[in-house]
C-alpha cells in the first residue's frame, strides 16, 4: 500500500469525497452504485444494496392515493349535480293506479301511466316543462299555501310537505273523460292535499279517502302533487 506523506495528503485529500456525502448518496440513490469511503487510513467499499422492491411498493401506494382521490372528487362532483326537488322526498312514494273508469263505464285503469319526476326525461318535452315548472313552485311551499285560498282553509295552519310530484297520462284516444280515478297511497293516513299543476300554479283537486285509496274525478292529465301532514315529534 502506498503511503502518503502529510505534504501530499494535503494536496490530496480535499479532492476525495467525504463519508458524509458517500452517505447522503447511499441513502438518496439506495446505493446503486459501487464507491469507496476513505475513512482515516482504511477504505471502506460500499456493497450495492438492491431497493427496486422498496421503491416499486412506494410508487404503487402513492398511484393508488392519486387513484382514491379522483375517486372521491368524482363521486362529490356527480352528488353536488345531481337533480333534485326540494320539498319532495327521495324515497319511492310515488302513488299507483288502483281503480280507473272513463266516462263509458270501462274499465281503463291499465291505461292510465302515472310517471315519477324523477323518470321525466321519458316523457314528451311539454310533460316535462309542467313537471319542471311545479317543482319550482313547490321549492316554497309555505308560499304556495299562502297563495292559494282554498289550500290555506283546508289546511287551517297545519304544516304539510311533498310526498311526491308525478305525471298523470292515459294511453290511446278512444278514452274519454273525466275518468272516475283511485290512487293507492303510500300513506294514506298522513295524506293532506292533491294540487294540479298548470304552468307553476297550483289547483286543489277535490278528493275523498275510500278504502285507504285516494278517489278522485280526473279531468285533465298533467303535473299533480300529494301534499302530507308532517308528522310532529
Amino acid at each position: 500500500m502506498v503511503k502518503l506523506n502529510r505534504y501530499e495528503r494535503r494536496i490530496l485529500c480535499p479532492l476525495i469525497p467525504p463519508v458524509a456525502w458517500y452517505r447522503r448518496k447511499r441513502a438518496a440513490y439506495g446505493a446503486h452504485y459501487y464507491g469507496m469511503i476513505a475513512s482515516g487510513k482504511k477504505r471502506l467499499r460500499i456493497d450495492r444494496i438492491p431497493f427496486e422492491d422498496e421503491r416499486k411498493e412506494e410508487l404503487m401506494k402513492k398511484a393508488l392515493a392519486c387513484l382514491l382521490a379522483i375517486a372521491i372528487l368524482a363521486s362529490l362532483g356527480i352528488t353536488a349535480f345531481a337533480a333534485e326537488v326540494p320539498s319532495v322526498e327521495a324515497e319511492d312514494v310515488v302513488p299507483t293506479v288502483a281503480e280507473a273508469v272513463d266516462a263509458d263505464g270501462n274499465d281503463v285503469a291499465s291505461a292510465i301511466i302515472i310517471t315519477d319526476y324523477e323518470d321525466k326525461d321519458t316523457l314528451p318535452e311539454e310533460a316535462q316543462k309542467q313537471l319542471d315548472d311545479a317543482a319550482e313552485a313547490l321549492k316554497d311551499l309555505a308560499a304556495l299555501v299562502e297563495g292559494n285560498d282554498e289550500l290555506k282553509e283546508l289546511l287551517n295552519g297545519a304544516e304539510v310537505d311533498c310526498e311526491s310530484l308525478f305525471d298523470i297520462s292515459i294511453v290511446g284516444d278512444e278514452i274519454k273523460l273525466p275518468v272516475e280515478l283511485k290512487l293507492e297511497l303510500a300513506n294514506p293516513d298522513n295524506f293532506a292535499a292533491l294540487l294540479h299543476f298548470v304552468d307553476g300554479e297550483a289547483t286543489l283537486v277535490e278528493t275523498a279517502l275510500e278504502d285507504e285509496n285516494l278517489a278522485l274525478t280526473l279531468e285533465e292529465t298533467g303535473a299533480y302533487a300529494v301534499l302530507s301532514f308532517v308528522e310532529a315529534e
